[in-house]
């Protein structure tokens, strides 16, 4: 197929919902506060966020990882791994969340992490990146339509780089966060409902 027939009209999001927000890095003694929201199945990895927990506690950083899922298929093999981890007390399971509900979940979070080894524009990502919430994710699928310029994604067989990056961007907090802060209008122009409405609408009008 010739490349000018090829037309892309990125997923749109009801872009209001999610305003940014500051984000700094915890006072002395206080948590980093991790976030995760989605299913609790394989292609997730949940597993790797546990381990990213465990590691930032051994680096000195206290540590929590909040979980949102509708979804908990794996949930038994997740608590049990966290216990075998040794951060079981760290881990908090949010149950379901309304979308309204998830904007201000981000906003009392530090990392939003999405380990998955493969996504689509994730929903999640976007909605991350709006509130100005820094996201720990692989190189999948439509990442960089959502996180700020030069913001490294590893490979997703590469969990180890994955983790260096977590512990650095922790080490560097208000760089990551004042990357995403001024990425945020970026995202709001290029996801908003209104400009994915025009997109459609010119579509038409070049094939008619």
């Amino acid at each position: 197929m010739q490349g000018d027939k090829v037309a892309v009209i990125r997923s749109a999001l009801a872009v209001e919902r999610f305003g940014p927000e500051p984000h700094r890095a915890p006072a002395p003694g206080e948590p980093w506060e991790l976030l995760y929201v989605g299913q609790l199945v394989a292609f997730k990895r949940v597993h790797l966020a546990l381990e990213l927990v465990r590691r930032m506690r051994a680096a000195g950083h206290p540590t929590r990882l909040r979980i949102i899922s509708h979804r908990d298929t794996l949930r038994p093999d997740l608590e049990a791994e966290a216990r075998r981890l040794g951060v079981a007390d760290a881990v908090e399971y949010l149950g379901t969340r309304t979308r309204d509900e998830i904007g201000p979940e981000m906003a009392k979070s530090h990392f939003l992490v999405l380990p998955s080894h493969r996504e689509a524009l994730s929903t999640v990502t976007s909605e991350a990146a709006l509130t100005a919430l820094p996201v720990l994710l692989f190189d999948v699928s439509g990442a960089d339509e959502q996180v700020p310029g030069g913001w490294e994604r590893p490979h997703p067989d590469d969990a180890e780089r994955w983790f260096d990056l977590a512990l650095r961007r922790v080490d560097h907090y208000a760089e990551a966060a004042a990357a995403f802060e001024q990425n945020a209008t970026t995202v709001r122009d290029r996801l908003g409902i209104d400009r994915a409405v025009q997109e459609h609408v010119e579509l038409y009008r070049s094939l008619l």
